[in-house]
C-alpha cells in the first residue's frame, strides 16, 4: 500500500498543482500592493504565465510516463496518498486541456475586460487558477474525498466568478441559480457517494469495485439509489437535458470570458469526475445477468440522447450568442457523453481516445467562439444575433458612423 504521507520526492509529482496554488497566493497579494491606477492587465499576464509554467510540467510528466512505460506493457502510473491520487495519462491529457483553455481565454481577455464587468479586474485573473486547481484535482483524483474537494474548490470559486458584475441584474440572478443548482448538484452526488461508502466501506475507487461485487445481491437496492443520485448529480452539473434550463440564464448573466471557463473547463472537469467514478465501479458492476450494468449505462445513454436532440433543437429558438453557445453546450454534452455508453469489445476497446478526442475539439471551439463575442462585444452590451452592425465594434468604419 501507498504510504499516506507526503514526501519531499512527490513535490515533483505535483509540480503542476503546486505552481498554480503558488502563482494563486502571489498574485493575490500582488494585486493587493499594486496601485489602484495600476493596470490589471498585468496580473492577467502573470496568470497566463502561471498556466503556461504548469502546462509545461504537465507535458514533462507525459513524457516521464511514456519513457517508464514498457513496450506492450499497461501504461504506467504513479500514486501518492495510498492511491487517492493518481499521476495517468488520463489525468495529464485533461489537465493540459484545461491548462491550456484557460491560458487561451485569459489571453483573449486582455485589454477587453472593462471596469463594470469586474470591480477589481485583477480579481478574474487570479481566481481563474484555484478553478483550474480545482479542476486538475478531479482529473486526477482517485478518492470520492478528493474527488468532492476538487469539485468543491471549483464550485465555488466560479460561484464567485459568475456574479462578479455586481451591479448588474442578469449576473445577479446568474449567480443565485448557478449556486443552487450547483448546491443541489453537489448535494446529489454526496448522497449518492455516502451510500456507496456504505456499502463498499471504502472511499478508494480501486477499492470500490473490489466491493461492489460482493454487495451485488444483499444490497442491489443501495447500489442502485447510490448510482442514480451521482447520475443526478452529474446531469445537473454538466447541464444534460432535461437538467440543463440553469444553463442559458448563467452562461447569459456571467462575463463572457467567465462564461467560456464554464463551458469548457467546468464542464470538463465534471465529465473527468464522471468518468473516474463510473468507469471504475459501475462499468465494471455485471453481477450475475448484467442487469445494473445495462440500467446505468442505458440511464446515461437516454441523457445523452436527450441532451443533443434537446440542445439542438432549443438553440435553433435563441436570439442570445450566449444563450444559443449555452444550449450548443448541452447538445455537446450529449455527444462527450457517449463513448462512456459503449461496451467494450473487440472493435471498440478505448473509451477515452473518443472522449478526449471530442473534448479538445470542443475546447478550441467554444474557446474561439467565445473569444470573438469577447472582442466583438468590447464596448457593448448587445449579444442579439439581431445586433445591427453598429453595435458591433470593429464591422463598420468612420465612414459609416
Amino acid at each position: 500500500m501507498e504510504p499516506l504521507t507526503l514526501q519531499w520526492s512527490d513535490a515533483w509529482l505535483l509540480a503542476p498543482e503546486l505552481v498554480v496554488s503558488v502563482f494563486t497566493v502571489v498574485l493575490a497579494v500582488l494585486d493587493l500592493l499594486l496601485p489602484k491606477r495600476t493596470n490589471r492587465d498585468l496580473i492577467g499576464w502573470l496568470t497566463l504565465a502561471g498556466l503556461v509554467t504548469a502546462g509545461v510540467f504537465v507535458v514533462l510528466h507525459i513524457i516521464m510516463l511514456q519513457g517508464a512505460t514498457p513496450t506492450g506493457s499497461s501504461p504506467q502510473v504513479y500514486n501518492l496518498l495510498g492511491g487517492s491520487y493518481r499521476v495517468d495519462d488520463f489525468g495529464n491529457l485533461l489537465k493540459l486541456v484545461f491548462l491550456a483553455a484557460s491560458a487561451f481565454i485569459v489571453l483573449s481577455s486582455l485589454g477587453t475586460i472593462r471596469d463594470k464587468d469586474m470591480a477589481i479586474k485583477g480579481e478574474f485573473y487570479y481566481l481563474i487558477l484555484p478553478a483550474v486547481l480545482g479542476a486538475m484535482v478531479m482529473a486526477s483524483s482517485g478518492d470520492l474525498l478528493t474527488l468532492f474537494v476538487g469539485l468543491e474548490l471549483l464550485s465555488i470559486t466560479t460561484y464567485i466568478l459568475v456574479g462578479a458584475r455586481k451591479r448588474d441584474r442578469l449576473s445577479s440572478e446568474a449567480a443565485f441559480k448557478y449556486v443552487i443548482t450547483g448546491g443541489v448538484a453537489s448535494a446529489f452526488v454526496l448522497y449518492g457517494m455516502s451510500f456507496l461508502y456504505g456499502v463498499t466501506g471504502s472511499t478508494q475507487l480501486v477499492q470500490i469495485v473490489k466491493g461492489v461485487e460482493p454487495a451485488m445481491e444483499p444490497l442491489t437496492e443501495l447500489l442502485y439509489i447510490s448510482f442514480f443520485l451521482m447520475i443526478a448529480g452529474f446531469a445537473v452539473k454538466l447541464a444534460l437535458a432535461p437538467f440543463h434550463a440553469w444553463a442559458a440564464d448563467v452562461y447569459q448573466g456571467a462575463p463572457t470570458p467567465v462564461t467560456a471557463f464554464l463551458a469548457v473547463v467546468a464542464k470538463g472537469a465534471a465529465f473527468a469526475m464522471l468518468y473516474r467514478v463510473f468507469m471504475n465501479s459501475a462499468f465494471f458492476t455485471f453481477g450475475e445477468d448484467g442487469t445494473m450494468h445495462k440500467d446505468i449505462f442505458l440511464a446515461l445513454a437516454v441523457l445523452a440522447a436527450a441532451a443533443m436532440i434537446i440542445g439542438t433543437v432549443g438553440a435553433l429558438r435563441q436570439k442570445n450568442v450566449k444563450r444559443l453557445l449555452a444550449l450548443s453546450g448541452v447538445a455537446n454534452a450529449g455527444i462527450l457523453l457517449i463513448p462512456l455508453t459503449l461496451d467494450i469489445t473487440n472493435v471498440h476497446t478505448s473509451l477515452f481516445s473518443e472522449f478526449i478526442y471530442y473534448l479538445i475539439a470542443y475546447a478550441f471551439m467554444n474557446v474561439g467562439a467565445f473569444s470573438v463575442l469577447t472582442m466583438l462585444t468590447r464596448d457593448s452590451d448587445n449579444h442579439s444575433l439581431a445586433a445591427s452592425p453598429g453595435c458591433i465594434t470593429g464591422l463598420r468604419g468612420p465612414q459609416a458612423q
